[in-house]
């Protein structure tokens, strides 16, 4: 979208002193934000847009969420550049705060918009949709659903595929979503793909797959958006059979070649056991990111292939690949399951040496969980002690458990009342609290913990394994 405005050719003396006070200053984010905030609180609209337009844009600087509202409420101020506002809102919120993810200076400029009496267009509420989604403001979504609805924009299909994934991520698939989706009369390959995705984001993989069989049922052909959420929905289902047939019929699509497709299916694949296929996917890429390397290297690690994720490891830094958070997490899991001690702690020694990785709580809790279950609680807790961050109820219960594997039981019972203190409503903490009492013979203990488990209504979650046998539903996949 092209911003067309027309600029004041006069400007005040008070806007060059302003200019000229801040010329001994670099120009920055904060410097223009002054600036233009003090041209604007003096009435001087114009020349604020034109310096706006002078030393932000033509200076490379990228707006922030204190530009953005002072420019538009500069343009609702003067009637000579109300247009330029309206537009401005609609660039800034599609093309540059949701493309960058800067959801929450998103929201921000659409209050700003708001409050300085610029109505938005449908362009820009479907702009704003996503920041709604991504925050899980519903409430701001249902808001705009009802402005939508009383400004009749809500003939517009494109409005429906953004509305739908704001009302998905409230938890459950709202009765509200799947209304939409069914009442709408133009179900395009874009609103297939937005419900489709938000019933895999939610774990609902069967219903992710019927909605699937019924868009090939009515000829409507899929892009790579719905196969990703394909393959997210057979990951979800740990179906191979149902990844197989995805796989053949993206091949059949020419979309193999996509690396997001291409990632995903080697995460399917790692996740429903098949590493085989997972890995065979890795070589046939033409072009590798750090998240290929990432998924396969957890892929191996999640099965307890420990050393034949350092050895892609070890591959991938000597193709030069830059290691990030993500990829040093996964390889630090892949130690983690295989028991690869010595490693492990090598390896994020050098992470922790070289500087250059910001180390997380997840990274202290995947290298404590290694030492803990080899049996090293002393090196465990002196990590947990020189940890930079307050260690969270994770690294707790895994303490308590390696306590509990190696026979500490004391110094296990200590931990899981700290856990409970925690994490009073987690039922789980109870439980193992319970198993240290019954393995240490305090039976009265264990009574106890039950009654307040009774008494807290809490109720421990049991687990379930699933097994495919057969053409277990096939039926979901007619390709």
């Amino acid at each position: 979208m092209k911003l067309t405005w027309r600029e004041t050719k006069s400007v005040s003396p008070l806007a060059n002193l302003l200019c000229q006070r801040f010329t001994s200053t670099p120009n920055s984010k904060e410097s223009i934000s002054i600036k233009l905030k003090e041209m604007v609180s003096k009435g001087l609209y114009g020349q604020a847009l034109v310096f706006y337009k002078k030393d932000l844009h033509c200076a490379g600087l990228h707006e922030n969420s204190f530009v953005i509202p002072t420019i538009i409420k500069a343009c609702a101020s003067s009637f000579d550049y109300y247009d330029f506002g309206l537009q401005l809102q609609s660039l800034v919120l599609k093309s540059g705060c949701i493309a960058n993810l800067e959801y929450d200076m998103a929201i921000d400029c659409f209050r700003a918009m708001l409050i300085s009496r610029i109505r938005p267009n449908r362009v820009t509420l479907i702009g704003i949709l996503p920041a709604c989604a991504e925050l899980g403001c519903v409430k701001h979504g249902k808001e705009i659903h009802g402005y939508a609805l009383r400004h009749e924009f809500n003939l517009d299909h494109h409005f429906w595929s953004s509305l739908i994934p704001v009302y998905c991520r409230s938890g459950d698939i709202s009765q509200s979503a799947r209304l939409i989706f069914e009442r709408s009369k133009v179900k395009d390959v874009v609103m297939w793909s937005s419900i489709i995705g938000s019933y895999s984001r939610n774990g609902d993989g069967i219903e992710a797959m019927e909605l699937f069989r019924r868009m090939r049922g009515e000829g409507v052909e899929p892009n790579s958006v719905t196969l990703l959420a394909v393959i997210t929905a057979c990951t979800t289902l740990t179906s191979l059979k149902h990844g197989n047939a995805t796989h053949g019929y993206i091949m059949k699509c020419g979309l193999n070649f996509d690396i997001f497709i291409e990632n995903a299916l080697i995460n399917m694949y790692s996740k429903c056991g098949c590493l085989m296929a997972s890995h065979q996917v890795f070589k046939e890429m033409h072009k590798k990111d750090l998240v290929s390397w990432s998924t396969l290297i957890a892929g191996y690690g999640l099965h307890g292939y420990g050393e034949e994720a350092l050895y892609l490891f070890c591959e991938m830094q000597e193709k030069g690949v830059e290691l990030d958070a993500i990829t040093f997490l996964s390889v630090l899991s892949a130690c983690n399951h295989a028991g690869l001690v010595k490693e492990g702690q090598q390896i994020f020694n050098n992470v922790k040496k070289d500087g250059k990785i910001p180390l997380t709580m997840e990274h202290y809790a995947c290298l404590i969980d290694l030492l803990g279950k080899s049996g090293k609680i002393d090196d465990a807790f002196d990590i947990l002690q020189t940890m930079p961050m307050k260690p969270s109820a994770t690294i707790w219960s895994s303490l308590v458990s390696a306590c509990r594997t190696h026979g500490r039981l004391e110094i296990a019972e200590i931990l899981a009342h700290q856990l409970i203190k925690t994490e009073p409503g987690n039922a789980a903490n109870y439980t193992l609290l319970s198993m240290i009492y019954a393995e240490s013979g305090k039976w009265s203990g264990v009574e106890e913990v039950r009654r307040l488990m009774t008494l807290q209504g809490l109720n421990k979650r049991s687990g379930h394994s699933q097994i495919s046998v057969g053409n277990y539903n096939s039926t979901l996949f007619p390709i």
